[in-house]
């Protein structure tokens, strides 16, 4: 029992650090495409329409992150509901 939950942690561990990874790397490309829109828009107005990034979009990542993290312990403990459940 101690070994698999220490399992799910480390495997809950790897889960959070690549989906912050993705989220990071998501929020950065977006900030940058929203800057350089800006500078366009006050130095070439005419060359694109103002598109701000989306207001949603930390606390998607947030929840993102939260999921994947605890998928592999809800996965772990759910197969051990079903294991001990079972009669003998």
């Amino acid at each position: 029992m101690g070994v698999e939950k220490a399992d799910a942690a480390g495997e809950a561990l790897y889960e959070v650090a690549v989906q912050l990874a993705r989220s990071s790397h998501s929020a950065a490309t977006s900030y940058g495409k929203a800057w350089w829109k800006a500078w366009l828009q006050i130095f070439c107005p005419w060359m694109v329409p103002g598109v701000m990034p989306q207001t949603g979009q930390m606390h998607h990542a947030t929840l993102d992150v939260m999921a994947k993290g605890i998928a592999p312990v809800h996965r772990r403990a759910v197969a051990n509901a079903k294991r001990l459940s079972r009669r003998r």
